[in-house]
């Protein structure tokens, strides 16, 4: 299993139609689409609604056709790739969805689109920055360790050459040259004659036509980068013998490599969890300070001053404080005696006549207010008639 990141520009209206369309970019029905989490057309509007140079981040998730992972297997994953995206974000914050790809050869990947953007103060996200490898490759690591998956770091896994995109192009000359020039590497690294880059780039170099440029290009030291004379554009050659520090020797040894004991499986798991911890905490508390909600204690503190009124709070208090007084009454009288109940009543008939007061009190001001809004209205009113009045002494002047 892998996991690939990268960015999106513009609307995310194509991605969608893309993403749910029966065939995918060469031509191919594709077996199984399935949306496993989140909402396309939610997603959709929060990416066309940004101003950004970059509007979404573009995931995939992809399993090599023998690993076969079960819907917990899957679930398992996004949990944690969620879980790393989005560590320290509450679930307000942020929204995706994401589609699962099935394959006729049973194999399957899925793609995740996330907008840009921190939903509640509408500043940038970025979940795959640069070096996004740092946190995404251990939960990777994890999974494939965990489920005993193919892994893209397995050198058992790595193929000498990658023929990958001949199917598309089969028919083309530049197509055929490049699998030519495969075709005699293999040759030449069956018979034993290349144990290294050097040897790789000097055998290419004797062919004719063929010119090497070993300058640094998009993909670093994985790409061996030829010109071969008729065709205008450089072909880029991947696979593991053309690395700039590949070695057969090496090589071969990688794809003798045994399977991981069961002690050996266990350290390995905890190295990784520990390794994602550490990640999730980095992102925690950049996403913390960056993104940083306010407090309940600050949102409530600032309800009770927009709520404020010291009449209400004034009667408040004093009603707890008649509470008390009944209270502390009725525990100095040592029972229910006659003559307890007519003190008792006394201090109830002082404590009313006190709230009528204050009763009396709070509905002079509500009053107060009633007529405030009435001279407002009035005023408001007599504006609207002033400005009807002028319209038509205007009008009767064009006349």
């Amino acid at each position: 299993m892998h996991i690939k990141n990268g960015g999106g520009k513009g609307g995310g209206r194509a991605a969608e139609i893309y993403l749910f369309q029966k065939f995918d970019s060469k031509g191919i029905e594709r077996a199984r689409i399935e949306l496993l989490r989140g909402n396309p057309s939610q997603v959709t509007a929060t990416i066309d609604s940004l101003t950004f140079k970059h509007t979404y981040t573009s995931s995939v998730i992809a399993w090599h056709v023998d690993d076969r992972p079960t819907q917990k297997q899957i679930d398992d994953v996004l949990d944690d790739f969620e879980k790393m995206a989005y560590a320290g974000l509450q679930g307000n914050q942020y929204n995706y969805y994401a589609v699962l790809h099935g394959e006729k050869d049973g194999g399957v990947h899925i793609h995740i689109i996330s907008p840009r953007v921190e939903l509640q103060s509408g500043k940038s996200l970025n979940i795959a920055p640069p070096n996004w490898q740092k946190a995404f490759d251990p939960v990777r690591d994890k999974h494939n360790v965990l489920n005993d998956w193919r892994r893209p770091d397995d050198g058992s896994q790595v193929r000498l050459v990658n023929d990958k995109g001949f199917m598309k192009y089969s028919q083309m000359p530049y197509s055929i040259a490049k699998k030519e020039l495969h075709r005699q590497v293999m040759q030449s690294y069956d018979e034993g004659n290349l144990q290294n880059a050097d040897d790789v780039e000097k055998f290419l170099s004797t062919i004719p036509n063929v010119t090497v440029d070993r300058r640094k290009v998009k993909g670093g030291d994985k790409i061996l980068r030829v010109y071969v004379k008729g065709h205008k554009k450089a072909m880029r050659l991947e696979g593991a013998v053309f690395y700039r520090n590949f070695s057969a020797k090496e090589f071969e040894n990688k794809k003798k490599m045994p399977s991981l004991t069961r002690e050996q499986k266990i350290k390995e798991l905890a190295r990784l969890e520990k390794n994602i911890k550490e990640q999730e905490s980095k992102r925690i508390k950049h996403n913390q300070r960056v993104y940083a909600l306010p407090k309940v204690r600050d949102v409530q503190q600032n309800e009770i001053k927009e709520n404020h009124d010291p009449v209400r709070e004034r009667v408040i208090r004093n009603c707890e404080s008649a509470t008390d007084d009944i209270q502390r009454e009725i525990r100095g009288n040592n029972g229910y005696s006659h003559e307890g109940f007519g003190e008792l009543q006394n201090l109830i008939e002082r404590i009313g006549n006190r709230l009528e007061g204050w009763i009396s009190e709070v509905g002079n001001k509500i009053k107060g207010v009633i007529n405030e809004i009435k001279k407002v209205e009035l005023i408001e009113k007599y504006k609207s008639k002033l400005v009807s009045k002028n319209r038509h002494k205007n009008i009767n002047k064009q006349r």
